[in-house]
């Protein structure tokens, strides 16, 4: 986990740097709509956290946000934007779906 954080700065650091002034969170490119890299980025985050246990389909690093995401405040604006989108939401929730189909097939090998 600490190696994922060190990786979420990085982002925050080389593709947020520049958008404290600005109002509204622009996706990574600096475009006003989500890219391709936006979509690609936001599934590997949320599969990292869903499988870690660190997050959820909406909310970037949900446990203990007190400390994890006081550094990343544009990154966790870009997670909450881009999870809130059409295409995001439905790769997400296909994901999640064959997470729990692994997950009883597995608990049935085992019995």
């Amino acid at each position: 986990m600490t190696r994922f954080k060190f990786i979420c700065e990085q982002m925050e650091h080389k593709f947020f740097k520049s958008q404290h002034a600005q109002q509204q969170p622009l996706f990574i490119l600096g475009s006003p709509k989500p890219t391709c890299l936006d979509y690609v980025f936001y599934q590997e985050l949320l599969s990292a956290m869903i499988l870690s246990g660190n997050g959820t389909q909406s909310e970037f690093f949900s446990a203990d946000t007190a400390t994890r995401l006081y550094k990343l405040n544009n990154l966790t604006k870009w997670y909450r934007s881009i999870s809130q989108e059409k295409h995001s939401k439905s790769v997400a929730d296909r994901f999640i779906q064959e997470m729990r189909s692994k997950k009883k097939g597995s608990k049935k090998k085992a019995q």
